[in-house]
């Protein structure tokens, strides 16, 4: 949602697409800082991310990574097949994560390490494999940079085990103006986790209680 926000705003776009509100849900504004989470933490709370933002990053900037994929991930992960079970794009995402779990930590039921998914080398700040994975995802940070001039609601669970809070934190200290607001939410043991929260974003978007809440001046 943000980044097709910031698309129509920067290729003056708005006369064909006349934005009044955007609202972004739990999303990873900052791949740079997911990334250094991921790593600086040993810790990925949707497995599935780690090799969806290799995919990615490896197909659109091949200029960028130029070693073979395999390096980027652990032994352990390469000899699962789990990349062909990502590739094959037969099972859906919770099922994927399921057997990365199981392959790489039986038992787990949330997230598992970083470290047993991308490389030693990968997950070392001073090699160049991961100056290769920070380089690339400078290409899609929305969380500095710019500065909305249409209103975008931002919101996230405080605790969010699947999209780290930290993009929303950077996009907070970076993009506030005028026209953003930035709502952090957490209901206690009355809803938890990534996706009820999402439930809960959703429903206030669909009953209009966001207009009440949009920074005063804004034009809807």
């Amino acid at each position: 949602a943000l980044a097709v926000h910031k698309y129509i705003e920067e290729h003056q776009l708005l006369k064909e697409f006349p934005i009044t509100n955007t609202y972004c849900g739990g999303g990873p504004y900052s791949m740079e800082t997911i990334l250094e989470s991921y790593v600086d933490n040993d810790y990925c709370g949707y497995p599935l991310a780690i090799p969806y933002i290799l995919l990615g990053l490896k197909e659109t900037y091949p200029g960028i990574l130029t070693r073979p994929l395999e390096e980027f991930l652990t032994p352990r992960f390469n000899e699962c097949g789990l990349m062909g079970l990502v590739e094959g794009k037969q099972m859906n995402s919770q099922d994927i994560c399921t057997a990365i779990r199981d392959s790489l930590k039986p038992g787990a039921t949330v997230g598992i390490e970083t470290s047993l998914m991308l490389s030693e080398e990968a997950m070392d700040k001073e090699s160049e494999l991961y100056q290769q994975l920070h380089s690339a995802t400078l290409f899609n940070e929305l969380a500095e940079g710019w500065a909305p001039t249409r209103p975008v609601h931002f919101f996230h669970y405080a605790k969010d085990e699947i999209v780290a809070i930290d993009g929303f934190l950077k996009a907070r200290e970076n993009l506030a103006n005028e026209q953003t607001y930035f709502e952090k939410v957490d209901c206690g043991n009355l809803l938890t986790g990534h996706l009820n929260n999402g439930g809960l974003f959703y429903a206030r978007a669909i009953s209009g209680e966001y207009l009440k809440v949009m920074p005063s001046g804004a034009n809807f």
